[in-house]
């Protein structure tokens, strides 16, 4: 109600501006009338200009044909309108016409224009993220207020300058490199960014640098917007830190756990009680579970500091798999079908990581087959590549989970209506996903909710030898920025 409320009361104050404005101009050029006998729509330009204003190009129009019809009715051919003396008159007439309605065009243009920049300044100014734009060299030209918090600097200090003035010196001069290069491509960059305040506090920033071109495709401008990240990447921090002290702290306990149960299972040897090896076989189980979910935990932590390294060897990846097969399939009652398409293929690549991937997504698999009892496996080389699927025809995946379930920590909130909670720890696919990462490789997900998912990587075949520096570095940057980047 308040909304048509003032509607109708603007649209009200619209034609008493556009009615004033014409009785304004009626009277002035009536007054005016002995001494503007040649030129008699002049007076009514202003009245024109004023209703555009205010009120828009339809008012403008109204004015236009009303104080035309008023200077034919009253001053040129009183008590008949169309009743023309001369041609000068009728050309009068249409320029008149024709320069109002340009008139209202233009003012309606400009007051458009106008109300679109102040939207956009007061959208600019009102952000909850640092905005700036500068030149094609990097000079920043424009910024908001919430830049001046974010880096300590004030307006009249940071015009003029680069974003180098927030430079803290941790990244190197190739991240730097990569950044120019995409920009001047024209493309859109996005990173995490550790700068320094003018106070000398470090602050973490999710940074978006998108070039702005002109009609002719040239980079005119680049607008930076930075998002603030540092208190996230500060809980990030402390995880990782718990992680780790977590999963050293469980290592040591359960190490002798399974030593313990080795010493039982040695001095049961030969016995007839079922029950107390039952108990044994269970514990067992359980204690490596327990196990291998310390060593996945490491893992993360490695990853998070840039030291998970690699042992690269050549061999067998279709022997891989059937290894690999064979010893999850005492674990489960599902039918794993493997097939590998072509030749022999050897791969050179870490044994140990590539068998934990395949691990990985055979136990999700498995975990998220529902009623169904079949996994199909497939192996083939496609160029230079070698690619594995692992097929499953359980629940599947939701399109909005299938671009977050590789980040660390993601957890989908499965149940299969029997009332047994598949949610899942959020680290093994993680873990999959930064694997390919340092071996040149990717890895996603092909999956319908209710159809089953079939997961796929690929990696090259043979590395090449000056990748090894090269994987440190991404490593490194891939434990930053992987909550963000899903390779799909």
């Amino acid at each position: 109600m308040r909304i048509i409320f003032f509607r109708i009361l603007n649209t009200t104050l619209t034609f008493f501006v556009t009615a004033s404005a014409f009785i304004l101009s009626a009277t002035l050029s009536s007054l005016l009338f002995p001494y503007i006998t040649q030129t008699p729509y002049i007076i009514f330009i202003p009245g024109i200009i004023i209703s555009t204003a205010y009120g828009g190009y339809i008012h403008g129009l109204i004015s236009v044909f009303a104080t035309w019809i008023w200077v034919n009715f009253m001053i040129i051919s009183p008590g008949n309108i169309f009743n023309f003396r001369n041609t000068s008159e009728i050309l009068g007439s249409i320029s008149y016409l024709t320069a109002g309605i340009l008139i209202s065009w233009l003012i309606d243009a400009l007051k458009r224009s106008r109300d679109g920049i102040k939207k956009f300044y007061s959208a600019f100014e009102q952000a909850g993220d640092a905005i700036f734009i500068t030149d094609k060299h990097g000079i920043i030209r424009y910024l908001n207020h919430e830049f001046e918090i974010m880096s300590g600097y004030k307006e009249r200090e940071a015009i003029g300058s680069t974003p180098r003035i927030v430079k803290s010196g941790k990244q190197d001069k190739a991240f730097y490199e990569r950044m120019w290069k995409i920009i001047k491509a024209g493309k859109i960059f996005r990173g995490i960014f550790i700068n320094r305040k003018k106070t000398g506090e470090l602050f973490y920033a999710d940074h978006t640098i998108t070039p702005i071109k002109n009609t002719a495709g040239m980079i005119i401008n680049y607008v930076g917007i930075w998002k603030d990240i540092t208190k996230q990447r500060e809980l990030e921090k402390r995880r990782d830190d718990f992680v780790s002290i977590a999963s050293h702290e469980l290592k040591t306990p359960l190490t002798s756990i399974k030593g313990y149960v080795q010493i039982l299972r040695e001095k049961l040897k030969g016995r007839q009680n079922k029950k107390v090896v039952d108990y044994i076989n269970r514990m067992e189980k359980q204690v490596n579970h327990m196990t291998n979910l310390v060593i996945e935990l490491l893992n993360v932590s490695r990853i998070a500091a840039g030291k998970l390294t690699l042992q690269r060897e050549m061999f067998s990846l279709p022997d891989l798999v059937n290894e690999t097969i064979d010893d999850i399939k005492v674990t489960t009652d599902i039918k794993i079908n493997y097939k590998h398409e072509g030749s022999a293929l050897k791969i050179y690549a870490d044994r140990e990581r590539i068998s934990q991937v395949i691990k990985n997504l055979l136990a999700n698999a498995i975990k998220f087959s529902g009623s169904s009892k079949k996994i199909v496996v497939m192996s083939r080389r496609e160029n230079i590549n070698a690619i594995v699927s692992i097929q499953d025809f359980g629940i599947g995946i939701a399109k909005e989970d299938q671009n977050k379930i590789f980040q660390r920590f993601y957890r989908i909130q499965h149940n299969t209506g029997t009332g047994k909670d598949l949610t899942s720890f959020g680290i093994g696919l993680y873990i999959a996903y930064e694997i390919m990462a340092r071996h040149s490789g990717k890895i996603w997900v092909i999956s319908k909710q209710g159809e089953g998912a079939t997961f796929c990587f690929s990696m090259p075949i043979i590395q090449k030898k000056g990748n090894t520096e090269k994987e440190k570095e991404k490593s490194k940057k891939n434990g930053e920025n992987l909550d963000r980047h899903i390779r799909l």
